[in-house]
């Protein structure tokens, strides 16, 4: 377990050598996707990824206290927010 202060370093050091979006990757070599910098920074902060490299994943196994957000209002300053379609939805 790793605390928020060392993920936001994670994130820090992350953010600085990613350069171009890439999918499948998490900030190695200069590219990233979406949640590859979530992982990048976990991984920089010390505490590897365990699961797949999804965003899905990491909403329904590695989150707790996860909650719908529909307006701006809905969001406190430092949570974490996943793109996500409901039953139904129109891609």
């Amino acid at each position: 377990m790793i605390s928020l202060k060392q993920f936001l370093e994670g994130c820090k050091k992350n953010a600085a050598r990613i350069k171009t979006y890439k999918e499948g990757k998490s900030g190695q070599n200069g590219e990233s996707d979406c949640i590859g910098y979530v992982i990048g920074a976990m991984d920089l902060a010390g505490q590897k990824w365990g699961g797949t490299h999804g965003s899905n994943y990491s909403a329904r196994y590695r989150t707790k206290n996860l909650h719908k957000v529909t307006k701006a209002s809905d969001l406190k300053l430092g949570e974490l927010v996943y793109k996500a379609y409901s039953p139904g939805d129109s891609k």
